[in-house]
């Protein structure tokens, strides 16, 4: 089929996946649209701890993607035909260019694949996937959720959870009176760059979490105030999205807080608008005492603990400067006697891991805290080669040009699943752009090459095993 028609083809699937979305009920999913094609083609499916496996007339390779994206009445793709011709949309682009490509291998009548659809979170590590061990028809898993493009990834790190808790001791205070002295204000951050999903680990990227404490702590050298609540978190695993502190002031106080509030907004803005333009951070005036104010002692030792908490690489590869290990803080919450930091590290390196985890504990344990390891999934490295070496053979025949084989810190959706079966795995997917704060963008062509790529691969898969049958 010529370019321009599978062109055309992307573009009608796209719309139809649009138009999906738009009717919003509760029988609706980006799972059960790419379940709706398989049953058009008749396909078995089977429905194995909320994983849904596709079977086709056979299978050279399973197609897995991980789709943990729901839609709502807000979710939307829209179809941009400027002179290159993409979506745009407010879901993961990721796993929406993975539904694009499934469905136009399914069009296309390709059927020796089978497909793997898993809805996968960070509070999922504990499902059994041993029965799904006994149906995967074939050693060669071919995941989607790659977020690059022109590149495979083969080796993907390991994904280990640890928990901190560090204690808070509060004031006595009598609250009638404490609220007819005392103002309740609401400092928060949001739009910081980094807590989008697309960040490259081996960039230098800002934490929600972390930045607001600095901001937090920067104001109360200059204002007597006195911390209530923090709270801070995103989506699942990735880099938080939000974070606020509940503080208060003296009624006298109110006008320097507020002049010293927006003094270092303005600084923070200023310091921070090339590489954070969306940056915003609020005051605003709450009513309600969640929590009697923590003691200064409590303050300072978790102040201590998020600023000494590990963000971003830890480790770099020498020759390749990519990254081995990296860390991120991903959500904290106060409770009336304790703090609770949950902290993710992944590593392609035990020897990196190791020191991840013990200059965590340090931070911890100084500051009187109890740290716990939740969660330990083993990085993973194939031990064969030839999916990721007939990928790359393919690629340099089909656009003359070299296909990277990296190791990747984004394993999660890989390793939950595949790190105890006996498979070869590789990662592949598209690059998008950022719009905005909230919308991405992907370009059909890319989305197109990974198409071509994966069928020319399920082709020579099966011309692979008729040749060893006639040889036989």
């Amino acid at each position: 089929m010529e370019k321009s028609n599978y062109s055309s083809k992307l573009r009608a699937i796209a719309k139809d996946l649009s138009e999906y979305i738009k009717v919003i009920d509760d029988k609706k999913s980006l799972i059960k649209f790419v379940l709706s094609k398989a049953k058009e083609k008749k396909l078995v499916i089977l429905l194995i701890n909320d994983c849904y496996y596709i079977k086709n007339e056979n299978s050279k390779a399973v197609l897995h993607l991980n789709i943990s994206d729901k839609i709502n009445q807000s979710s939307f793709i829209e179809i941009k035909e400027d002179e290159e011709i993409s979506f745009e949309t407010n879901l993961n682009p990721t796993e929406i260019s993975g539904i694009l490509s499934i469905t136009m291998l399914l069009e296309e009548g390709i059927n020796n694949f089978d497909i793997l659809l898993t809805n996968n979170y960070i509070n999922d590590y504990n499902k059994d996937f041993s029965v799904l061990r006994s149906v995967i028809r074939s050693k060669n898993i071919i995941n989607l959720n790659l977020n690059e493009s022109d590149c495979i990834a083969e080796s993907f790190a390991s994904h280990t959870i640890s928990t901190v808790g560090i204690p808070i001791n509060r004031k006595e205070i009598d609250e009638e009176s404490f609220l007819e002295n005392n103002l309740i204000y609401r400092i928060s951050l949001k739009n910081i760059a980094g807590d989008n999903f697309s960040n490259d680990f081996n960039n230098v990227f800002k934490n929600t979490i972390k930045m607001l404490m600095t901001f937090i702590r920067k104001i109360k050298s200059k204002v007597d105030l006195d911390v209530i609540n923090i709270e801070g978190g995103g989506k699942h695993d990735k880099t938080p999205s939000y974070c606020f502190v509940d503080l208060v002031c003296k009624n006298e106080f109110e006008n320097d807080l507020l002049d010293v509030f927006y003094l270092f907004e303005s600084e923070y803005l200023t310091a921070n608008l090339k590489i954070e333009p969306n940056l915003k951070f609020e005051i605003k005036k709450i009513d309600k005492l969640k929590f009697y104010p923590m003691t200064q002692e409590s303050y300072n030792h978790i102040a201590s603990f998020v600023e000494l908490s590990l963000n971003g690489t830890f480790s770099v590869d020498s020759n390749t400067k990519t990254t081995i290990s990296s860390s991120v803080l991903i959500k904290v919450r106060t409770s009336s006697y304790k703090l609770n930091a949950v902290m993710i590290f992944r590593s392609l390196s035990e020897e990196s891991l190791s020191r991840m985890l013990e200059q965590t504990k340090l931070a911890s344990d100084i500051n009187g805290g109890e740290f716990t390891n939740r969660l330990s999934i083993p990085s993973w490295q194939n031990k064969e080669n030839d999916l990721a070496l007939r990928f790359k053979d393919t690629y340099d025949y089909l656009y003359k040009s070299n296909l990277e084989i990296i190791k990747t810190q984004y394993s999660l959706d890989c390793n939950l699943i595949f790190y105890k079966f006996n498979v070869n795995m590789i990662s592949i997917g598209v690059k998008y752009k950022q719009v905005d704060m909230i919308n991405s963008a992907c370009d059909f062509k890319d989305i197109l090459k990974t198409f071509s790529l994966i069928k020319e691969v399920l082709f020579k898969l099966n011309k692979n095993l008729e040749w060893r049958c006639q040889k036989n």
